[in-house]
């Protein structure tokens, strides 16, 4: 069964809608907004109007829940980290203007940019260094067992020079301090580049000045309506439903659940963005007794899987599944490996997967039903068809889990926070309740206080081959991020982050 840390970490199952009754249910939404719901601003002139898939409380208190994507896009916008991801998925300043890194990558030495708290208060490198151990804390429960646990020391050096000490290098360190969560803020916000102010159906966000003013300059130029912008929390169908109808010029944090909604109401293929992501998407099995104890009955349900038929039906051109559980070479010395029966068709795959089910009823009698949790939507209902077919197939039945039931098994949506095989690793661990091997996190544990990189090699190897072998997290392929865009956002740009800054949307072209 799945233990409550791991699925306050999932989405929450609730009633999952047929196809059908879904599309239904959208173009009744659409109609209603048609006729009832007209923007509060101008379309074309004033700010611009974004839905983000989630619920508003996230939007309304983005550090209560910061790895939603409302608060990960709040925070984004309000609350600028030590560095930042751009358009473009690259790392740029934002509270640092300038860093560098010594010691053999186990020292970040950062120089804190003139910039001024949403309170009118300076930013000094004592506010960065607290604020930063808070987030660090924070994010460490979120991943216990995550590269912030290289972090030694956050030392404020003089009032513009903040140190970060590790126990031991990390390559991709400033991907992670990029992180929206890793955002810096006090009780009245953070230093920007928006300030945020609640209006009763969203969030308006106005463009603020982070550098502290000269008064020899004059006042500050009005800032035009077009550089606002006003951000809704809501529903997958709702959103597709708002920008259907064009009150919406935006939609963030699409994923696979609403993708099935897109072709039945006719939003123009252009205009659907999908960023090229990696991390985890597959099925993650609890730590438990009985069936799913078995080992070779969590391998049997991942040779059981048809992915290629998945890709089919989810209908994503060009969709790169998964067999293993790191993506691609990252840091490592060779390529990540694939479990033994890479090499086998799905034919042999599910034969050799209804033997070993058939020899485990013949020692213990019917297996129970699995049962699966999965957050709503389309995308979803089909997902469960396929895998319950998937499972029959070789002798095994599947279920729904229940509202606010535990579960056998539930989903893993994740995009990658950095480029390392620590990522990966930490999220199907020990620490995050799933079916796992302590050697593995052990091994893990050891890699990640190795000072030296041929020994935190070798127990990166080790943890990745216990974990594939273990089978704890069934992979299905790289996590499907998408978004709708209008045409006059001309600086919207997918990436490999899947982040899309606010201020930047919009191509600057009075330097062309």
């Amino acid at each position: 069964m799945l233990p409550l840390a791991i699925r306050s970490m999932l989405p929450t199952m609730q009633g999952i809608a047929r196809p059908r009754t879904s599309i239904r249910l959208l173009a009744l939404s659409i109609l209603t907004l048609s006729i009832g719901n007209c923007t509060m601003f101008d379309r074309s002139t004033g700010p611009v109007a974004i839905s983000v898939i989630g619920v508003t409380e996230d939007l309304r208190k983005p550090g209560d829940n910061p790895l939603s994507p409302p608060a990960k896009l709040m925070l984004e916008a309000t609350a600028r980290g030590l560095v930042a991801f751009d358009a473009t998925g690259e790392i740029t300043p934002a509270l640092a203007e300038r860093w560098i890194v010594e010691d053999a990558g186990r020292s970040y030495i950062f120089r804190i940019r003139r910039a001024q708290w949403a309170d009118g208060g300076r930013v000094t490198a004592q506010d960065v260094a607290a604020l930063l151990k808070q987030r660090i804390a924070q994010n460490r429960k979120l991943d216990p067992a995550g590269d912030l646990t290289a972090v030694k020391d956050v030392l404020a050096m003089t009032g513009e020079v903040v140190e970060i000490r590790l126990r031991s290098p990390r390559p991709s360190f400033l991907q992670l301090l990029a992180q929206p969560q890793m955002g810096l803020f006090r009780r009245r916000g953070g230093s920007g580049p928006f300030r945020s102010e609640w209006t009763g159906r969203g969030m308006l966000l106005t463009p603020i000045v982070t550098a502290i003013p000269d008064p020899d300059d004059g006042p500050a130029p009005p800032i035009p309506a077009a550089a606002r912008r006003f951000v809704r929390a809501e529903s997958g169908p709702m959103a597709i439903a708002r920008f259907a109808t064009g009150h919406a010029a935006l939609v963030l944090g699409g994923r696979y659940q609403d993708l099935p909604i897109l072709p039945a109401v006719g939003i123009n293929q252009r205009q659907i963005r999908t960023d090229p992501v990696l991390g985890l998407f597959g099925i993650a099995i609890g730590a438990g007794e009985g069936l799913m104890a078995d080992r070779s009955i969590r391998e049997a349900i991942s040779m059981a899987i048809d992915r290629a038929a998945l890709s089919a039906q989810l209908k994503v051109d060009n969709w790169t599944t998964m067999i293993g559980i790191v993506p691609r070479q990252l840091d490592l010395t060779r390529q990540p490996i694939d479990p033994r029966w890479a090499g086998m068709s799905l034919p042999q795959r599910r034969d050799y997967a209804r033997k070993v089910v058939a020899s485990w009823r013949s020692v213990y009698g019917d297996p129970p039903s699995i049962t699966i949790a999965l957050p709503e939507g389309t995308g979803s209902r089909l997902l469960f068809i396929m895998l319950r077919a998937d499972l029959r197939a070789i002798g095994l039945s599947l279920k729904m889990a229940e509202k606010g039931k535990r579960a056998n098994m539930a989903l893993i949506d994740e995009v990658a926070a950095y480029d390392s095989p620590f990522w990966y690793l930490s999220r199907v661990s020990c620490p995050r309740g799933l079916s796992c091997d302590p050697m593995a996190m052990d091994a893990l544990t050891k890699a990640n206080a190795a000072s030296d990189p041929a020994e935190r090699q070798q127990a990166l190897d080790e943890a990745e081959r216990l974990a594939l072998t273990h089978g704890g997290y069934v992979p299905l392929g790289l996590p499907i991020r998408w978004s709708l865009v209008a045409q006059r956002l001309t600086g919207f740009q997918t990436n490999g982050r899947a982040r899309h800054p606010l201020n930047e949307l919009v191509r600057d072209t009075t330097s062309q």
